[in-house]
């Protein structure tokens, strides 16, 4: 029997905690925990897999990656002019976080850029890897609070 300050109670046995129930929640706890983490691994593969496609397709017309030597510009046969394409990491300032605008302009292009026929898994990758580029995914949120300044916290009164 077991004691409280108000006065005897009994606990159930199915109600007991065992090494077999507790090894069981902490296994499905630790479960619950780590698919997130898997699930992100899975993405920076997916990116990485992504920069490579992208090295191998693009980069002939793009700079695709931070530090690449610009490729030469992209003839516009509509008025003879050179055109140089943007960049990856421009691509992902202005459009990075919109992926239906990505797989639209990347399968149906405008001119002089030409249509590119991908396979799904290739493109999703490809986008994954520009969005990557967007340097509003990197920037941390601003946790100050509103009316706090310099670090001093506001007087109280």
């Amino acid at each position: 029997m077991e004691r409280s300050s108000v006065g005897t109670f009994r606990v159930s046995p199915r109600l007991r905690p065992t090494a077999a129930r507790l090894a069981i929640r902490s296994s499905a706890i630790a479960l619950l925990l780590a698919a997130p983490a898997q699930g992100a691994a899975r993405d920076l593969g997916k990116v990485e897999q992504g920069k490579n496609f992208a090295i191998e397709s693009c980069s002939a017309c793009h700079v695709v990656r931070p530090g690449q030597k610009p490729p030469p510009p992209v003839l516009d046969s509509n008025d003879g002019s050179l055109v140089p394409a943007p960049s990856f990491m421009d691509i992902a300032r202005t459009h990075g976080t919109d992926r239906a605008y990505l797989r639209r302009h990347i399968v149906d292009p405008t001119w002089p850029m030409r249509q590119q026929l991908f396979d799904d898994y290739y493109l999703d990758d490809i986008i994954l890897y520009i969005r990557s580029l967007d340097p509003a995914v990197h920037r941390k949120p601003n946790l100050r609070r509103k009316g706090a300044d310099s670090g001093r916290t506001p007087a109280r009164g």
